[in-house]
């Protein structure tokens, strides 16, 4: 595990060294070995300096997958700016990101997920061709949109599509908003197929 908040070379803690895993890199570059390392990294919404700290990492051990993500900033008290909270072994951290390095002889698959959630009632796509929306619930899908986008006003929009109704509302991908044609009143999804 480690911490940062500057884009320079943090202090491991375990017994594993910079050394080691470079060295072990390169051998899974050369691939002369069945262990394998992932990086995975949680970093909080102001740590700046997160694309120069990436550059290094990838410079530094380029046949390592790097994973992780952008904690969701919270106010933790009034009157005070939304921050991201991060943990590391004991410790809070909140500023800069904390990480890990897993050294495993297993096959490892990155997955990329949105966080979301539904807004609006559920309604039936009740008409689509390739990407575009045409009707929901026997409406067209803009006016739809519009009610819903109507009662968000200036929150970022995705579109929840039930992937099996008989789910029970479970089974949801989110699709952002592409941009709407008006001469259909249809709606289009930054997918290739609904």
């Amino acid at each position: 595990p480690f911490e940062t908040s500057k884009p320079s070379l943090p202090a491991l803690t375990g017994d594993v060294d910079w050394k080691e895993l470079f060295s072990l890199d390169q051998q899974m570059a050369a691939d002369q070995t069945r262990e394998k390392l992932l990086m995975l990294l949680l970093a909080e919404p102001y740590f700046y300096e997160i694309e120069h700290f990436l550059r290094l990492m990838s410079n530094l051990l380029p046949a390592t997958p790097i994973v992780g993500g952008i904690v969701h900033p919270v106010q933790l008290k009034a009157n005070t700016s939304p921050q991201g909270t991060l943990f590391i072994n004991d410790k809070c951290v909140t500023g800069g990101a904390v990480g890990c390095l897993i050294k495993a002889n297993v096959k490892m698959y990155g997955s990329t997920t949105v966080g979301g959630e539904p807004v609006g009632p559920t309604m039936r796509v009740t008409q689509a061709s390739q990407n575009m929306l045409l009707e929901l619930d026997g409406k067209p899908a803009l006016d739809q949109l519009m009610v819903v986008l109507n009662e968000l006003r200036g929150q970022n929009v995705g579109i929840n599509i039930a992937v099996d109704e008989k789910s029970g509302g479970k089974g949801f991908v989110l699709r952002n908003l592409e941009r709407v044609d008006h001469a259909s009143r249809g709606v289009i999804l930054a997918t290739d197929e609904i």
